[in-house]
């Protein structure tokens, strides 16, 4: 899934490129791919220009100057691809936005878990209220983590990859995060002390930073704009490793249907300071 630093990615360059232009016409291929919020019988014939476009979490934010606002979460594979009328159509296209230069911004989504949501407000978010801090907002803190973590019992893991609790990290930037600070994957999170926190912070604030400098990360579906891959694949230290940095295996764990990858000797805890898991399964 394109967690934070692809999202970003994609907002910086969707900026440079189509702010200004309007968007004419935003035609669903696939049902369901597209809804309007408050639900419209009348859906607007010219939806107006972009004035802003921004990222929340994992949610690309289109403002236009009209009381309209574009929101697109790219799901599990979804990718953006801006493109001119006579370029070829991607293969799993779910929808097309028409822009006013005769240019397309087309929304393939080979998984179909992903959406474009119409709001017809320029208010609060529809997804507002349940969002966390940003990481790599000022507000994101050693407190801040303290505070929501509090008496937690769950994995560390699981809950910085809860969206209300953190916006926009996902599975492999929680794994590379937590290898760097060195803490286990299923520590108890209320168990944590202020020092790790702290590292834990900085860690995920420079992982997510790093990652955006080098366009993202693509494993398997993530593409940039122009269809182009990421980078930071080939600088993950973890994530689908078989050692880490310093020579040692990788470990793997399924937490929460995800899996869970971290060395179990730079990232050594306490045996009651974990919460039982399904058994490990070494990768090879």
């Amino acid at each position: 899934m394109p967690e934070l630093p692809e999202v970003e990615t994609i907002v910086r360059e969707l900026r440079s490129q189509i702010i200004g232009k309007s968007v004419l016409d935003i035609l669903e291929i696939r049902k369901g791919t597209v809804r309007y919020l408050p639900a419209a019988t009348d859906i607007p014939c010219h939806f107006g220009m972009i004035r802003s476009i921004d990222r929340r979490g994992k949610y690309l934010v289109f403002r236009l100057v009209t009381d309209i606002t574009i929101i697109i979460h790219l799901g599990m594979s979804g990718k953006l691809i801006l493109a001119d009328s006579k370029d070829t159509r991607p293969t799993h296209l779910r929808a097309q936005l028409a822009l006013s230069d005769d240019s397309f911004l087309y929304f393939d989504d080979i998984r179909t878990f992903g959406h474009i949501t119409v709001q017809r407000s320029q208010g609060p978010l529809f997804f507002e209220q349940r969002m966390g801090i940003e990481p790599l907002d000022p507000g994101f803190t050693a407190e801040y983590l303290q505070d929501r973590l509090r008496r937690r019992k769950s994995p560390l893991k699981n809950l910085l990859l809860d969206q209300s609790i953190v916006a926009g990290i996902g599975n492999i930037y929680g794994c590379e995060a937590l290898y760097r600070a060195k803490i286990h994957p299923a520590v108890r999170a209320g168990s944590l002390e202020s020092s790790h926190l702290k590292k834990l912070v900085k860690e995920i604030r420079a992982v997510l930073n790093e990652a955006i400098g080098h366009n993202g990360t693509t494993i398997s579906n993530y593409r940039r704009v122009d269809n182009k891959t990421g980078g930071f694949q080939n600088f993950l230290k973890v994530y689908q490793k078989s050692c880490c940095p310093k020579g040692h295996p990788i470990d793997k764990l399924t937490q929460a249907g995800r899996s869970t990858y971290f060395c179990p000797v730079c990232q050594k805890k306490k045996q009651t300071d974990q919460i039982k898991t399904r058994p490990r399964i070494q990768t090879r």
